[in-house]
């Protein structure tokens, strides 16, 4: 993404910002962001600090924001022993679409729309 962006006009270039880190400890002043995106990434965010993060989102993004998430999750019902051993071997924190929707709703947003493709 970095190399594409060198290819933009410098007025885009000067619009994006690429930060490496632990989202769960970054901080930036409410109202930064008209987007908060996330592409497969947030399973790696343990179950306990995925609210506390979707709150930071909620107050990072500006007015009117847009958060954006493409994730892995898992099935509605009872996950089988195998599974739920896979996902403890690599740390995994998967949520199904409704948990998912409930947790971006409890975090304060609104207009909240999930789907599993």
């Amino acid at each position: 993404a970095q190399a594409r962006l060198k290819e933009e006009p410098k007025a885009i270039q000067d619009l994006c910002t690429f930060v490496l880190g632990d989202a769960c400890e970054l901080d930036y002043e409410p109202s930064t962001f008209d987007v908060v995106y996330s592409r497969d990434a947030l399973l790696h965010v343990p179950y306990d600090k995925k609210l506390p993060l979707f709150q930071k989102f909620r107050e990072w993004l500006k007015p009117g924001g847009q958060l954006l998430i493409s994730d892995y999750g898992c099935g509605e019902g009872e996950l089988s022993e195998e599974m739920r051993v896979y996902m403890a071997k690599r740390q995994y924190a998967l949520l199904s679409p409704t948990s998912y929707g409930k947790l971006v709703k409890d975090a304060g947003f609104g207009h909240v729309g999930c789907q599993d493709r």
